[in-house]
């Protein structure tokens, strides 16, 4: 979508009173000024070519703030402007256009901004394929009937024509409880209760912050009340919305965390967190609240088609020449990924991260645009057919068999790095699992305690995976898994990193922290030199689960040990601190050894408490292009007065 100011400016170029000219480009070797530019005088306004000009865009920072936050792509694109106009400027942004060919580019630069480019190609370019793939007409909220029709179509797409997504749903499973619809009322009823191979669906969405205690819950005390039933219209707006899509496919049941998870039994609650991954798995879809931020956002909202639509414009070069429809190729293939979907509050929940993953299909319901995703599909309201998504259709030139590999446990919406598969099958599916964790390890708990419970159905799911693979037990250490070691160790601070004051997992394990950042690439045989060498290793699980939380754990590591002294350097102005001087063992050395985090720094200065010796364990190295890079782990010796034990503080490159 591109708003209205530059639909207009572009739609109304050869018109000066609508657009406005600032100068001439051969006057200026920028556009980063508008008040600079409006020094210069455009001259022959009539005489000269569109592309020969410099023009107003955006009249305030709040214009161009508006339509940044309404999903703007060129506006987006460019970055959130942070100055405000100058004095002399009655434009906050400027920009020009030229032909290349017979694609139309786009130049913009905003006040305290980088100059951003915008590429426009004829409509008469685009395949059919990709035309058949563009909707342009829109409901004028998210739960209307074409909405709803293209869902149905989805589903019906994939119930005829996807093994692997059907596989999963057509099972004797039923989770321990499901609220049963019934007209205008719900009752809580048993899985034994319930007919076998009933289809039901699971509700993915956010508490909010709200004191939970005032919602309705089931605990002990209401389980009776929910048996005997309640009425629809008494539940949040999110609950009630979901039935009722519910209701409209056909389907009787729903699972619903709150009311059918005992909150007040902490026994109940690790039962059913060690069944998550059979509740998403075999949930005929999963209907996700991607726009509510509570329980009463709600699943339908109102929205302005225009500001969904794909947008086409109409350009000339000259005056008398006749007008061509234009569009933006990010209008096909990542418009879909900024406003629109992953920076929703749904997203940012670490326990949706498995549930996405598990569900065999997942409908989201955003604030602007429905999102379809399966195993097989990835879809929405803009793109009906298929996301591709822009990391591997824009840049990456990829096999079929490397897209098989990311299709058997990649999901189409989840925004995943660019693959580095390899020939060897069981590094692959780690690789996998590493970026599966750097996606977890971008989202938010409510409780530290939940870091590795949040994970376990994935882990259970991965294992069997393993299984399927490599028959054979694959012993999962706080959410490591063994046979990744002691590579797997090398995980770095995130910019906001930070201990757990309670015990969440060992210092050794990227669980120990908030955020940590997960680099598959050390997990590829290829290419490397291992330096340590891992010998055993174990974890005591709270549970009978050992992919839940943990009590305690250790590994053992044969490796070399040198004594490692970090000189700190002092605290900058800007925040930062001076690069640290290094002394291995009893003398200086050439080596640079950096800490792999812009942060990494403060993160070491709080979590060692300076009475520790400090030593440096090289563990492995990778061969490049450019040249060679050696990871090492960073440790403190321990307070318990054995020598050989040791805690994890940081890793360095």
């Amino acid at each position: 979508m591109l708003c209205e100011v530059c639909v207009d400016r572009l739609d109304s170029i050869h018109d000066s009173s609508r657009t406005q000219r600032l100068a001439l480009r051969s006057e200026s070797h920028s556009t980063r000024w508008p008040e600079f530019l409006e020094n210069k005088k455009a001259r022959g306004e009539q005489l000269l070519e569109v592309e020969k000009y410099i023009f107003g865009h955006h009249k305030s920072r709040d214009s161009c703030v508006i339509s940044h936050d309404k999903g703007c792509i060129f506006c987006r694109a460019s970055g959130l402007p942070y100055r405000a106009n100058g004095e002399k400027s009655s434009f906050f942004s400027a920009f020009y256009i030229y032909w290349q060919k017979n694609q139309v580019i786009m130049a913009i630069n905003s006040q305290g901004n980088r100059e951003w480019n915008l590429v426009f190609f004829p409509m008469s370019d685009l395949q059919p394929d990709q035309l058949a793939n563009l909707n342009f007409n829109f409901d004028p909220s998210t739960g209307g009937s074409s909405t709803l029709n293209m869902i149905q179509n989805w589903l019906g797409n994939c119930l005829s024509g996807h093994d692997q997504c059907a596989s999963n749903s057509l099972t004797n499973y039923l989770p321990t409880r499901l609220l049963r619809i019934e007209g205008s009322a719900y009752h809580l009823a048993m899985g034994f209760e319930i007919p076998q191979r009933s289809r039901y669906v699971s509700l993915s969405h956010c508490w909010g912050k709200k004191d939970h205690r005032q919602c309705l819950q089931l605990k002990a005390e209401t389980i009776d009340e929910l048996r005997n039933g309640k009425p629809i219209a008494s539940l949040p707006k999110t609950f009630r919305d979901a039935i009722k899509f519910a209701k409209t496919i056909g389907i009787r049941y729903i699972w619903i965390d709150r009311l059918c998870i005992l909150q007040d039994s902490r026994e109940d609650w690790a039962i059913e967190a060690a069944n998550m991954r059979e509740v998403y798995e075999h949930a005929f879809a999963t209907i996700a609240a991607l726009g509510a931020a509570d329980d009463e956002g709600g699943l339908f909202f109102d929205r302005t088609p225009r500001d969904v639509a794909p947008t086409i414009v109409h350009l000339k070069k000259y005056l008398d020449a006749d007008a061509s429809a234009y569009i933006c190729p990010e209008e096909y293939t990542w418009s879909w990924h900024y406003h629109f979907f992953f920076e929703s509050a749904l997203l940012s929940r670490a326990w949706v991260v498995q549930e996405r993953f598990l569900s065999s299909r997942v409908i989201y319901f955003g604030r602007n645009v429905v999102f379809w995703e399966c195993w097989r599909t990835g879809a929405c309201e803009i793109l009906t057919l298929s996301i591709r998504h822009h990391r591997i259709s824009r840049y990456t030139l990829i096999s079929q068999d490397m897209l098989q590999v990311a299709a058997r446990s990649w999901k189409p919406l989840l925004e995943n790095p660019s693959y580095h598969p390899t020939k060897h099958e069981l590094a692959s599916i780690f690789f996998d699992w590493s970026q599966m964790l750097s996606a977890y390890c971008k989202c938010d708990l409510t409780f530290s305690s939940d870091k590795l419970v949040a994970l376990s159905g994935l882990a259970n799911r991965f294992r069997s995976t393993l299984e399927s693979n490599k028959p054979g037990k694959h012993r999962y250490l706080a959410g490591i898994w063994e046979e990744t070691l002691p590579e797997a160790l090398i995980w770095t601070p995130f910019h906001d990193t930070r201990r757990y004051k309670e015990y969440v997992a060992p210092s050794w394990s990227w669980a120990s922290v908030n955020r940590a950042v997960i680099s598959g690439e050390t997990l590829n045989p290829e290419h490397r030199t291992c330096h340590s060498a891992y010998r055993d290793g174990q974890t005591d699980a709270e549970g009978y689960l050992d992919t839940g939380a943990v009590k305690s754990g250790w590994i053992k590591l044969c490796t070399a040990l040198v004594r490692l002294e970090l000189e700190l350097g002092d605290l900058q102005r800007d925040g930062t601190y001076r690069p640290p001087k290094v002394v291995l063992g009893d003398m200086m050395t050439d080596t640079v050894i950096k800490l792999d985090a812009r942060y990494g720094e403060r993160f070491l200065r709080c979590d060692n408490n300076g009475e520790e010796e400090v030593y440096a364990a090289p563990v492995v190295t990778h061969s490049f292009h450019y040249g060679h890079q050696m990871s090492i782990l960073v440790l403190a010796g321990s307070n318990e007065g054995d020598r050989n034990t040791y805690r994890g503080l940081e890793f360095c490159k």
